[in-house]
């Protein structure tokens, strides 16, 4: 795909993008054929929403920088426990990588702490620390 989207992104830009570049099948036609960019939005909404993120192990071994991974996590652990809203500043600084490290783990964990459901989010991250992830990871601090 070569095409230019300028910072901060505009969503119907992004939208008519895409559509640009992601036809309809060949097999629509007629009335269940997309006529405009607009009929693409749910669909390519759905399609980005269902999209699997990066799991784990496709992560090892590209430079993750783990000893931050756990850092990030052990930082959470307190707020998670207390239900404090600290949890969200936490989240939101390093969700893309705690995304990158814990593939669907960590997309899940950003959502409950971003829907302020901390139990739930810290029932995830017990869930994390059960897995092995990477080496030291689930070791005691």
């Amino acid at each position: 795909m070569e095409d230019f989207l300028a910072k901060p992104i505009d969503p119907a830009q992004f939208y008519a993008a895409l559509s640009r570049w992601l036809r309809a099948p060949a097999t629509q036609t007629g009335s269940d054929a997309p006529t405009t960019h607009e009929s693409h939005w749910p669909r390519l909404t759905s399609a980005i929403l269902a999209t699997p993120a990066e799991d784990a192990s496709a992560g090892q071994g590209k430079g993750l920088d783990w000893p931050t991974v756990r850092q990030v996590l052990d930082s959470l652990d307190p707020a998670l426990a207390e239900c404090s809203v600290l949890a969200n500043p936490i989240i939101e600084s390093h969700g893309p990588l705690l995304k990158l490290a814990l593939g669907a783990l960590g997309l899940e964990l950003e959502q409950r702490v971003a829907d302020f459901r901390y139990p739930e989010a810290q029932e995830t991250m017990r869930r994390v620390r059960q897995q092995d992830l990477t080496p030291g990871l689930n070791t005691a601090t």
